[in-house]
Protein backbone atom coordinates (compact mmCIF):
# COMPACT_ATOMS: atom_id res chain seq x y z
CA UNK A 1 0.00 0.00 0.00
CA UNK A 2 1.42 3.79 -0.66
CA UNK A 3 1.56 6.22 1.89
CA UNK A 4 -1.50 9.05 0.96
CA UNK A 5 -1.67 13.01 1.25
CA UNK A 6 -4.32 14.23 1.54
CA UNK A 7 -5.57 18.13 1.13
CA UNK A 8 -6.37 20.39 4.71
CA UNK A 9 -9.75 22.37 4.50
CA UNK A 10 -9.33 25.19 6.64
CA UNK A 11 -13.20 24.74 7.62
CA UNK A 12 -12.62 20.91 8.89
CA UNK A 13 -13.14 19.99 12.33
CA UNK A 14 -11.45 16.63 12.67
CA UNK A 15 -8.83 14.61 11.54
CA UNK A 16 -8.43 10.30 12.00
CA UNK A 17 -5.22 8.64 11.67
CA UNK A 18 -3.05 12.17 10.80
CA UNK A 19 -5.64 12.64 7.98
CA UNK A 20 -8.05 15.63 7.67
CA UNK A 21 -11.68 14.81 6.85
CA UNK A 22 -12.86 17.68 4.48
CA UNK A 23 -15.84 17.80 2.66
CA UNK A 24 -14.88 16.37 -0.42
CA UNK A 25 -13.37 13.39 1.17
CA UNK A 26 -16.23 12.98 3.11
CA UNK A 27 -18.69 13.30 0.54
CA UNK A 28 -17.16 10.09 -0.95
CA UNK A 29 -19.13 7.87 1.88
CA UNK A 30 -17.23 5.68 3.40
CA UNK A 31 -13.82 6.70 4.88
CA UNK A 32 -12.20 3.49 5.94
CA UNK A 33 -11.17 2.44 2.24
CA UNK A 34 -9.15 5.46 2.52
CA UNK A 35 -8.22 4.47 5.71
CA UNK A 36 -7.29 1.49 5.22
CA UNK A 37 -4.95 2.17 1.92
CA UNK A 38 -2.38 3.68 4.21
CA UNK A 39 0.97 2.16 5.37
CA UNK A 40 0.03 2.88 9.08
CA UNK A 41 -3.57 1.59 9.28
CA UNK A 42 -5.96 -1.45 9.38
CA UNK A 43 -9.51 -0.53 9.16
CA UNK A 44 -12.85 -2.21 8.85
CA UNK A 45 -16.29 -1.36 9.32
CA UNK A 46 -18.16 1.65 8.36
CA UNK A 47 -17.05 5.42 9.20
CA UNK A 48 -19.05 8.79 7.81
CA UNK A 49 -18.75 12.60 8.37
CA UNK A 50 -21.30 15.00 8.13
CA UNK A 51 -20.14 18.19 8.92
CA UNK A 52 -22.98 20.16 8.37
CA UNK A 53 -24.21 18.25 11.96
CA UNK A 54 -20.40 18.39 12.87
CA UNK A 55 -21.11 14.16 13.39
CA UNK A 56 -19.43 11.61 12.95
CA UNK A 57 -20.27 7.88 12.62
CA UNK A 58 -18.81 4.96 13.79
CA UNK A 59 -20.44 1.65 12.39
CA UNK A 60 -18.94 -1.22 13.51
CA UNK A 61 -15.93 0.01 12.64
CA UNK A 62 -12.27 -1.02 13.91
CA UNK A 63 -9.64 1.75 13.29
CA UNK A 64 -5.83 0.22 14.40
CA UNK A 65 -3.21 3.25 13.75
CA UNK A 66 0.99 2.63 14.01
CA UNK A 67 2.21 5.87 13.54
CA UNK A 68 5.93 6.56 13.37
CA UNK A 69 5.46 9.46 15.65
CA UNK A 70 2.95 10.62 18.57
CA UNK A 71 -0.06 11.06 16.23
CA UNK A 72 -3.55 10.25 17.44
CA UNK A 73 -5.89 8.27 15.97
CA UNK A 74 -9.06 11.22 16.20
CA UNK A 75 -8.15 14.89 17.09
CA UNK A 76 -10.22 18.06 16.98
CA UNK A 77 -9.17 21.26 15.68
CA UNK A 78 -9.05 24.44 17.79
CA UNK A 79 -12.03 26.06 16.07
CA UNK A 80 -14.02 22.98 16.29
CA UNK A 81 -16.92 24.03 18.34
CA UNK A 82 -20.46 21.17 19.30
CA UNK A 83 -19.40 17.69 17.88
CA UNK A 84 -20.83 14.09 17.68
CA UNK A 85 -19.98 10.50 17.59
CA UNK A 86 -22.76 8.34 16.59
CA UNK A 87 -21.98 4.64 17.78
CA UNK A 88 -23.49 2.17 15.83
CA UNK A 89 -22.52 -1.80 16.92
CA UNK A 90 -19.09 -2.03 18.17
CA UNK A 91 -16.47 -0.28 17.32
CA UNK A 92 -13.25 0.26 18.38
CA UNK A 93 -10.09 2.61 17.74
CA UNK A 94 -6.51 2.15 18.84
CA UNK A 95 -3.41 3.47 18.95
CA UNK A 96 -0.55 1.03 18.76
CA UNK A 97 2.09 3.25 18.79
CA UNK A 98 5.25 2.01 20.52
CA UNK A 99 5.66 4.94 22.72
CA UNK A 100 3.52 7.97 24.34
CA UNK A 101 0.40 8.44 22.31
CA UNK A 102 -2.80 9.47 22.88
CA UNK A 103 -5.96 7.66 21.12
CA UNK A 104 -8.17 10.59 21.26
CA UNK A 105 -7.17 14.40 21.66
CA UNK A 106 -9.30 17.16 22.59
CA UNK A 107 -7.43 20.54 22.65
CA UNK A 108 -7.03 22.71 25.37
CA UNK A 109 -9.72 25.52 24.29
CA UNK A 110 -13.42 25.94 25.87
CA UNK A 111 -15.14 25.72 23.09
CA UNK A 112 -14.99 22.67 22.09
CA UNK A 113 -17.58 20.32 23.16
CA UNK A 114 -17.60 16.60 22.24
CA UNK A 115 -20.30 14.28 22.68
CA UNK A 116 -20.43 10.32 22.08
CA UNK A 117 -23.62 8.41 22.19
CA UNK A 118 -25.45 6.06 20.42
CA UNK A 119 -26.77 2.68 20.91
CA UNK A 120 -23.65 1.16 19.82
CA UNK A 121 -20.26 1.11 22.13
CA UNK A 122 -16.62 2.01 21.95
CA UNK A 123 -13.44 0.79 23.17
CA UNK A 124 -10.76 3.30 23.14
CA UNK A 125 -6.96 1.69 23.15
CA UNK A 126 -3.29 3.31 23.52
CA UNK A 127 -0.42 1.23 24.29
CA UNK A 128 1.19 3.18 26.02
CA UNK A 129 -0.63 6.79 26.92
CA UNK A 130 -3.99 8.95 27.56
CA UNK A 131 -6.98 6.77 25.93
CA UNK A 132 -7.84 10.54 25.85
CA UNK A 133 -6.56 13.20 26.45
CA UNK A 134 -8.92 15.83 27.53
CA UNK A 135 -6.42 19.19 27.28
CA UNK A 136 -9.69 21.60 27.62
CA UNK A 137 -13.53 21.83 25.98
CA UNK A 138 -15.39 19.06 27.85
CA UNK A 139 -16.34 15.31 26.85
CA UNK A 140 -19.73 14.04 27.46
CA UNK A 141 -20.73 10.47 27.62
CA UNK A 142 -24.40 9.65 26.62
CA UNK A 143 -26.82 6.85 27.22
CA UNK A 144 -23.94 4.75 26.00
CA UNK A 145 -20.89 2.29 26.66
CA UNK A 146 -17.23 3.31 26.09
CA UNK A 147 -14.23 1.12 27.57
CA UNK A 148 -11.18 3.10 27.64
CA UNK A 149 -8.10 1.31 27.92
CA UNK A 150 -5.65 4.21 29.21
CA UNK A 151 -6.51 7.01 30.95
CA UNK A 152 -8.93 9.87 30.75
CA UNK A 153 -6.50 12.72 32.03
CA UNK A 154 -4.41 15.55 30.68
CA UNK A 155 -1.05 15.52 31.76
CA UNK A 156 0.53 18.49 32.44
CA UNK A 157 -2.53 21.45 33.20
CA UNK A 158 -5.46 21.19 34.54
CA UNK A 159 -7.78 19.66 31.43
CA UNK A 160 -11.42 19.81 30.50
CA UNK A 161 -14.55 18.62 31.79
CA UNK A 162 -15.71 15.69 31.98
CA UNK A 163 -19.96 14.63 31.73
CA UNK A 164 -20.82 10.86 31.96
CA UNK A 165 -24.82 10.46 31.51
CA UNK A 166 -26.21 7.47 32.02
CA UNK A 167 -23.61 5.28 30.87
CA UNK A 168 -21.56 1.99 31.04
CA UNK A 169 -17.95 3.66 31.05
CA UNK A 170 -14.30 1.77 32.23
CA UNK A 171 -11.35 3.37 32.56
CA UNK A 172 -8.01 3.03 33.77
CA UNK A 173 -7.83 6.45 35.18
CA UNK A 174 -9.66 9.80 35.41
CA UNK A 175 -7.64 12.50 36.92
CA UNK A 176 -6.39 16.35 36.80
CA UNK A 177 -9.83 17.61 34.92
CA UNK A 178 -11.40 20.57 35.84
CA UNK A 179 -14.34 18.72 36.29
CA UNK A 180 -16.07 15.65 36.50
CA UNK A 181 -20.02 15.08 36.84
CA UNK A 182 -21.85 11.50 37.03
CA UNK A 183 -26.12 12.08 35.87
CA UNK A 184 -28.15 8.64 36.10
CA UNK A 185 -25.04 6.53 36.70
CA UNK A 186 -22.47 5.78 39.72
CA UNK A 187 -18.82 4.29 40.85
CA UNK A 188 -19.40 1.12 41.20
CA UNK A 189 -15.75 -0.12 41.08
CA UNK A 190 -13.12 0.23 42.72
CA UNK A 191 -14.90 0.07 45.91
CA UNK A 192 -15.21 3.04 47.24
CA UNK A 193 -13.75 5.12 44.90
CA UNK A 194 -14.76 9.00 44.40
CA UNK A 195 -14.63 11.64 42.91
CA UNK A 196 -11.74 14.19 44.76
CA UNK A 197 -11.02 17.62 44.17
CA UNK A 198 -7.11 18.34 45.10
CA UNK A 199 -5.08 21.28 44.30
CA UNK A 200 -3.91 25.16 45.32
CA UNK A 201 -7.24 27.51 45.71
CA UNK A 202 -6.20 28.64 42.19
CA UNK A 203 -5.20 25.46 40.98
CA UNK A 204 -7.91 22.56 41.79
CA UNK A 205 -7.75 19.38 40.02
CA UNK A 206 -10.90 16.90 39.92
CA UNK A 207 -9.79 12.91 39.78
CA UNK A 208 -11.89 9.89 40.66
CA UNK A 209 -9.68 8.61 43.50
CA UNK A 210 -8.99 4.91 43.32
CA UNK A 211 -7.38 4.70 46.85
CA UNK A 212 -4.02 2.75 46.21
CA UNK A 213 -6.00 0.63 44.08
CA UNK A 214 -4.82 -1.60 40.57
CA UNK A 215 -8.65 -2.28 39.35
CA UNK A 216 -10.24 -0.11 36.56
CA UNK A 217 -12.44 2.21 37.11
CA UNK A 218 -16.23 1.23 36.52
CA UNK A 219 -19.47 3.63 36.07
CA UNK A 220 -22.69 1.76 35.36
CA UNK A 221 -26.23 3.57 35.44
CA UNK A 222 -28.00 3.68 37.84
CA UNK A 223 -31.63 4.24 35.74
CA UNK A 224 -33.04 2.49 32.80
CA UNK A 225 -32.67 3.42 29.67
CA UNK A 226 -29.43 2.92 28.17
CA UNK A 227 -29.25 2.16 24.83
CA UNK A 228 -26.28 -0.99 25.15
CA UNK A 229 -23.47 -2.81 27.92
CA UNK A 230 -20.71 -4.83 26.70
CA UNK A 231 -21.20 -8.52 28.23
CA UNK A 232 -18.01 -10.98 28.60
CA UNK A 233 -18.75 -14.30 27.38
CA UNK A 234 -18.01 -15.48 30.45
CA UNK A 235 -21.61 -13.94 31.90
CA UNK A 236 -23.34 -15.54 29.18
CA UNK A 237 -24.73 -18.85 31.21
CA UNK A 238 -27.96 -19.72 32.07
CA UNK A 239 -29.38 -16.56 30.50
CA UNK A 240 -31.91 -16.07 27.89
CA UNK A 241 -30.91 -14.90 24.70
CA UNK A 242 -32.71 -13.38 21.88
CA UNK A 243 -31.86 -11.51 18.52
CA UNK A 244 -33.48 -8.15 18.12
CA UNK A 245 -36.26 -9.56 15.60
CA UNK A 246 -37.18 -11.82 18.56
CA UNK A 247 -35.61 -15.05 17.82
CA UNK A 248 -34.16 -17.68 20.66
CA UNK A 249 -30.68 -17.72 20.46
CA UNK A 250 -28.47 -20.67 22.11
CA UNK A 251 -24.60 -19.28 21.66
CA UNK A 252 -24.82 -15.31 21.14
CA UNK A 253 -21.51 -14.66 19.28
CA UNK A 254 -20.36 -11.06 18.72
CA UNK A 255 -23.19 -8.39 18.13
CA UNK A 256 -26.33 -6.65 19.10
CA UNK A 257 -28.80 -8.88 21.02
CA UNK A 258 -31.88 -8.72 24.07
CA UNK A 259 -30.80 -9.88 27.42
CA UNK A 260 -33.83 -9.76 29.90
CA UNK A 261 -35.25 -6.72 27.99
CA UNK A 262 -32.52 -4.74 27.32
CA UNK A 263 -29.99 -4.34 24.19
CA UNK A 264 -26.46 -5.57 24.82
CA UNK A 265 -23.49 -5.66 23.11
CA UNK A 266 -21.13 -9.26 23.54
CA UNK A 267 -17.92 -8.88 22.63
Amino acid sequence: MLAMVLSVGAANEIKLCGVTITDELAAGGNLVPTLDAMDNVAATGTVTYNSAMQTLVLDNAEITYTPSNESTVMSFATWATDFTIQLKGMNKLTNAFSGYANAIFIPGTDRIHVTIAGEGSLEVTSLNWYAVNLHGGTLTIDHTTVKFNGAVAENSVIGGSLYIKNSYVTATEISRLSAIELTDCSIVQPTGAEIVSTGRPEQIFCNIDKHGSNDDIIIKPTSAGIGATLTDREEMDNEEWFSLDGRHVEQPQRGLYILNGKKVIVR
